[in-house]
This record gives structure tokens, sequence and C-alpha cells, in this order.
């Protein structure tokens, strides 16, 4: 067992957020950017749910949104992670999807909207990359491979278990008639 997965399962919530995650590699992504995340605020998992439900008993007083304020002025002034979009939407999503697993203490949609990842400059492989592979390609299922690979993010353990209904068409087809 390794040592985040050791350090989360100490916690009640801990132990419930480690259950609730399927995928081994983004329990590994959201584990370490979680345990950095109450490292930086001195908070255990424990004490952010009793920081929620605190919050929640509290209502139309300063203490109803400290959860949320908690990861916000994390986000935002932490010098750390400051410039480091990539890394401040990473902690985002490990602290949303653990208040989520919380069962009903969920942090509300608008915490950390100011964190945005920029997009890259340049695609990579570029188009014509992508259809001159199509060209050669003779199999169907191959070509359906490589233009689902290319228009989503998906992890390798992920694609086995897609289903047809699952594919949509993107604006990208009218580019293949070209």
């Amino acid at each position: 067992m390794d040592e985040n997965k050791e350090w989360i399962v100490q916690y009640h919530s801990g132990r419930r957020f480690n259950d609730t995650i399927c995928s081994e590699q983004t329990r590994d992504v959201y584990l370490r950017y979680f345990r950095k995340y109450c490292d930086a605020v001195h908070e255990t998992p424990d004490e952010l749910v009793a920081l929620k439900l605190e919050g929640l008993q509290n209502l139309n007083t300063e203490k109803e949104f400290q959860a949320e304020d908690l990861l916000d002025n994390y986000l935002y002034t932490n010098s750390e992670i400051k410039d480091k979009p990539n890394v401040q939407s990473a902690i985002l999503r490990a602290v949303k999807s653990f208040y989520a697993a919380t069962r009903g203490r969920a942090l509300l949609d608008d915490v950390g909207k100011r964190v945005s990842i920029p997009e890259a400059k340049q695609r990579s492989p570029k188009m014509q990359d992508l259809l001159d592979l199509d060209e050669v390609m003779n199999n169907a299922r191959d070509k359906a491979i490589l233009w689902f690979l290319e228009s989503c993010p998906v992890r390798a353990g992920t694609l086995k278990q897609l289903l047809w209904k699952d594919l949509v068409p993107t604006g990208d087809a009218k580019m293949l008639k070209q």
C-alpha cells in the first residue's frame, strides 16, 4: 500500500473517499493532490468534513461557506500553486471529489471558478498527421479508436469499457470530407 493510501484510510471520511474511486490511476492522483491540500491548510480529512458540517449548521453566518472559502483562499493565494493552473485544477477536482464522497456535503459549484487550464497553443499531433494515419489504416475499428482517442481525454483502461452509444459525432467530421 502506498504512503498516501495508508494516510487516507486512517480517517473515516478518508476511507469512504478512497472506496469511491474506482480507478487506481485516479486514486493515486486524487490522493496525492488531496493530501497536498490537507497538509497546506493544516486540516485532516475528518476536520474538513466537520468544517463543512459546521457551515451547514450555521446558515446565514460567516461560517456557512467556510469550507468553500478555505479552498478558494488556498487555490488563489498559495504561492506554491498560484501560477500553476494544472496543479490548481487537479487540487480542485480532488477536493471536490472528496466532499462529494461525504454524502450530501458537496462543495458549491462555484468554488474554484477562476481556476482554468490554459489551452494548448498547438495541436499535437496535427490534424494532417491524423488524416495521414487514417488513410493508411484499413480496419474500421482502428480508425474509430484513432479518432476517439484524439477527440477526448481517456485513460487506456476506459477504452475497453466503451460502448457504441458512448460515441457522439464531433465538429471534426466536416474536416474529413475536405
